[in-house]
C-alpha cells in the first residue's frame, strides 16, 4: 500500500487538504474591518465566524474520503484511477469555489483581496493529484507490458 509512490502523493493531498482547514483562502477588507475567508465561512478580526460556509469544508471532507479510498484500492488500478479523477474534480471546483467567493466579495464592496496560504495548498493538492494519476498510469503500463511477456 505504501510502498509505491501514488500512495505518498494521495497521503501528501490528504494533509494539505487537512492544512488547508488551518488557513484562509482570501484576506479582505470591507468598510474598514479585516475579515478573512476561510473553509468555515467569513472570519472576524476576533476570529468570531461572521457569515457561516460549510461548502468549502464539505469539500476538504469530501477530498480527504476519496484520497483514503484510493490509498486502499491499490489491488484495482483502475478504480484508484477514476477516484483520482475525481479527486482532481473535487480540488478544481474548490479553487473555483474560492474564486467565485472572492467575485462575490468584490461585488459587495470588499477591497484589498489578497490570496491567502490556502488557495496555493489547493493548487499544489492539484499538482499532486496530477502526479499520482501518472504514476498509476505508469504502473498500469508496467503491468500490461509484463502480461505480453507471458
Amino acid at each position: 500500500m505504501l510502498q509505491r509512490i501514488q500512495s505518498l502523493y494521495l497521503l501528501g493531498t490528504i494533509v494539505l487538504q487537512v492544512l488547508i482547514t488551518q488557513f484562509s483562502f482570501l484576506n479582505f477588507t470591507k468598510q474598514g474591518a479585516e475579515y478573512t475567508l476561510s473553509a468555515f465561512g467569513i472570519v472576524g478580526a476576533q476570529g468570531k465566524i461572521l457569515v457561516s460556509d460549510q461548502k468549502q469544508l464539505f469539500i476538504i471532507i469530501l477530498s480527504c474520503v476519496f484520497a483514503l479510498a484510493a490509498t486502499f484500492s491499490f489491488k484495482n488500478r483502475k478504480l484508484q484511477l477514476k477516484l483520482v479523477k475525481f479527486i482532481g474534480f473535487i480540488c478544481a471546483a474548490q479553487l473555483s469555489f474560492a474564486a467565485i467567493s472572492a467575485y462575490r466579495l468584490m461585488e459587495d464592496g470588499a477591497s484589498q483581496l489578497n490570496p491567502g496560504i490556502s488557495s496555493y495548498l489547493i493548487l499544489l493538492c492539484l499538482v499532486l493529484v496530477i502526479l499520482t494519476s501518472k504514476s498509476i498510469k505508469k504502473d498500469e503500463d508496467l503491468i500490461k507490458s509484463v502480461d505480453r511477456i507471458r
